[in-house]
């Protein structure tokens, strides 16, 4: 077995198992303040990064296993934006929830998992991916379609329901200037990682 493969069924089984280990306990927390099953699935996927592990281990079992449906996540710009995705996710709790954040228990185990751990894994097996091609600079952009989307879902949830998956997009909490601001500095850094992932993918081409 290939080190990428290694890395990618490590990936997928450790991110499947915190995934799972977040659901089974977010869930029953969320019900037992009033929400339904079916609103306590939508909270549990309204945070990015549930939404991005999910999608780090379809690149992982893309990896393992070529499959049809899959297609999209053995794409090299996916997985290049995957990379830079994931490092936000890990770089945002680091400086941005964590300091406000002390999960317990089986929370923190979760937190680290889905924060630190499964981003650090993603980012070995990318690097050890073949690279088949070199992708264009204009791929950024691309790149950034998905976390606008989720932006864009986010805030409407959050203007429907009045809740908002992190503080920082509140309007509440910050007010509509900061949460614009906000904004604005999340999707230039991630145009900056999605442009360095890109370096990396073209330097890497053999």
């Amino acid at each position: 077995m290939t080190l990428t493969k290694t890395l990618a069924w490590t990936g997928f089984i450790i991110g499947i198992s915190m995934l799972a280990l977040q659901f089974t306990i977010t869930i029953p927390a969320r019900m037992a303040i009033g929400d339904t099953f079916l609103q306590a699935a939508i909270f549990f996927l309204s945070f990015f990064t549930i939404l991005s592990n999910i999608a780090a281990c379809l690149v992982h079992l893309a990896t393992i296993r070529s499959m049809a449906w899959l297609a999209w996540f053995d794409h090299q710009v996916t997985r290049a934006m995957m990379a830079a995705i994931i490092f936000l996710v890990m770089a945002t709790y680091h400086f941005i929830l964590a300091p406000v954040w002390e999960p317990e228990g089986l929370f923190k185990v979760a937190d680290i998992g889905l924060h630190y751990v499964t981003p650090i894994i993603y980012l070995a097996m990318w690097m050890s991916w073949p690279r088949r091609t070199r992708l264009p600079w204009f791929s950024a952009l691309f790149m950034m379609i998905p976390s606008a989307l989720y932006l864009v879902y986010a805030m409407t949830r959050g203007a429907l329901t009045g809740k908002y998956p992190y503080f920082f997009l509140d309007p509440a909490q910050q007010g509509y200037p900061l949460v614009a601001m906000n904004i604005a500095a999340l999707l230039i850094v991630l145009l900056a990682l999605s442009s360095a992932a890109l370096a990396i993918d073209r330097a890497r081409v053999r």
